[in-house]
Parts: structure tokens; C-alpha cells; sequence
């Protein structure tokens, strides 16, 4: 991910660098796979093969640990409403049903290619007879 100047805020990169993405700057070799801008129009960063998102991607992603779609996020897009992880169950906006099914989606996709190799070991049987008490 890389920042365009206006999209740079410590908080913003932070929550990014949490969430595990690796964040690169402009003078990078490594070419960034997003770039978060705050306005419309041509990124203050190379973008050439990179997807155009608006901060709230960031949060959003981060809040759902999921790597969101970015479609409702591009530059000039009317962003989806705010979902605070603090919020009450008193007012759930569709958005939020939206985004619970792309999470129960991925979680069925990602239980049904999990091989034996990805899963936990069974723990070790206990002896079915008890050991004898020394006298």
C-alpha cells in the first residue's frame, strides 16, 4: 500500500501496518498494490498496476479483518456508511448484513480448502487405565 501526500496520516498508516499490509513510499522499488487517496484525480504516488481506494478502506478492512472489495471505496465513490466496532445492535445499517455474509462467505471457502496439514493436532489420548498408586 502506498499513500498519496493528503492520505499520509500517522493514524491511517498505522492501522494499515497493523492489519499486516506492507506500506511503501514513493521512492520505493517495490511497486504498491493500492494507493489510498483522499480527493480525486491522479495519485501523488506511481500507481501504474495499483488499486485506487479512499481512506476508509483502510478502517473498514481493518475493522472486518478482511481484505474488503475496494468497488465501494474508489476515489469519488460515495463511501458506505461508517460501521464503528463500538457501535450498539440498536441501528445495524444493510451494509453491515452485507459485510457479515462476505465474512461468513470467505470463512466457508477458507474451511473447505483447509487440508489436514492446516489443522491442529488432536491432542495425545489419555491412558484409558490409571497409573497404580505406590504404596
Amino acid at each position: 500500500i502506498a499513500f498519496s501526500r493528503e492520505a499520509a496520516h500517522p493514524w491511517l498508516v498505522f492501522i494499515a501496518k497493523c492489519g499486516g499490509a506492507d506500506v511503501v513510499d514513493a521512492d520505493s522499488s517495490t511497486p504498491p498494490t493500492h494507493v489510498v487517496l483522499d480527493r480525486p484525480g491522479p495519485p501523488t504516488v506511481a500507481a501504474r498496476d495499483a488499486e485506487l481506494v479512499q481512506p476508509q478502506w483502510i478502517v473498514d478492512s481493518f475493522n472486518t479483518n478482511l481484505k474488503l472489495p475496494i468497488a465501494n471505496y474508489a476515489p469519488g465513490v460515495s463511501l458506505p456508511p461508517h460501521l464503528s466496532p463500538f457501535a450498539s445492535d440498536d441501528y445495524v445499517p444493510a451494509y453491515r448484513d452485507q459485510l457479515d455474509n462476505l465474512k461468513s462467505a470467505y470463512a466457508a471457502v477458507r474451511d473447505a480448502t483447509e487440508t489436514d496439514d492446516d489443522k491442529p493436532a488432536d491432542p495425545k489420548p489419555a491412558d484409558p487405565k490409571p497409573a497404580d498408586p505406590k504404596p
